[in-house]
């Protein structure tokens, strides 16, 4: 560690415990902060719990969903703090669409797309779009974005449902923001969100969104107002409410409005500001 050094900031679990584990004998030791980015509970009790019982001046939690499970984990609440993750909006609005997804997934021009990005674990619940596809019309069709360890379980489930023409895995994509636009709607099913970034990104790109009340997703999404919300865990409501935005175009361009809106308050000029903010109260404050 360089002298001087006031602050040691951390943004992963990895580097969480390496940081700890590097500053052990430091007599002289910064500021230490660590970012947490995921509502999991925290694991175990042994060095699992320690690490956030100690050693840590100041936790920066994404979302207030984030913060409660610090805090019941058995991080006092005065070093918690709650900083939202921000995007880049003009970055989405600015970047060419993808040149021909639907020709690419070789379905018709009114065919309308209900877009997933995220990767295919089980807390995001890709399944349950699968699952909702029974009970919408078969001119709506659902394309997955991402990979992950749930992907030959989902292509069995889709196969099973009699969806190979309807439901489309692009794997891992480089263009997201150029696929967004294609979307009628994005679809965010997770059991469980730290705050769920790929909302605001649909937000920037002008896309409306349904997503469960979970985790930070509805710190972001008011509902009816900038999205839909849906309970955890029911396909059929996320269908019915899929439907809501595909048939209701004053709907779908009402919450398009509001979440463009919406989306200013998780810019990342404002994660930077409030993050500076948090650095200097660490400093300054009791040793």
């Amino acid at each position: 560690m360089a002298r001087g050094t006031g602050i040691l900031h951390l943004h992963t679990g990895h580097a969480h415990a390496l940081g700890l584990l590097a500053l052990w004998k430091l007599t002289q030791r910064p500021k230490v902060i660590v970012s947490r980015r995921v509502a999991f509970p925290v694991k175990g009790w042994g060095p699992g719990r320690w690490k956030y019982r100690y050693g840590v001046d100041r936790y920066l939690a994404i979302s207030d969903a984030v913060a409660r499970v610090l805090i019941g984990s058995g991080v006092r609440p005065n070093r918690v703090t709650r900083v939202y993750s921000g995007i880049d909006p003009v970055r989405f609005r600015q970047l060419p669409k993808t040149q021909g997804l639907l020709s690419e997934l070789g379905v018709p021009r009114r065919t309308k797309l209900v877009g997933f990005v995220g990767a295919l674990v089980p807390n995001k619940a890709p399944g349950d779009i699968l699952e909702a596809m029974g009970s919408l019309s078969e001119d709506i069709h659902a394309v997955l974005v991402g990979t992950g360890p749930l992907a030959a379980d989902l292509l069995r489930q889709r196969d099973g449902l009699g969806f190979r023409d309807r439901v489309h895995f692009l794997g891992y994509r480089r263009d997201v923001p150029g696929l967004l636009p294609w979307f009628d709607v994005l679809c965010v099913p997770s059991r469980m969100e730290g705050l769920g970034t790929s909302v605001l990104d649909a937000m920037a790109a002008g896309i409306p969104v349904v997503g469960t009340r979970t985790g930070g997703i509805p710190e972001i999404i008011e509902d009816g107002k900038s999205g839909l919300l849906v309970p955890v865990g029911r396909p059929l409501e996320l269908a019915k409410t899929l439907k809501r935005v595909l048939t209701d175009q004053s709907l779908s361009k009402a919450l398009v409005h509001e979440g463009g809106k919406r989306v200013e308050d998780f810019s990342a000029s404002r994660m930077v500001e409030k993050t500076l903010e948090v650095y200097h109260a660490v400093v300054s404050g009791p040793e």
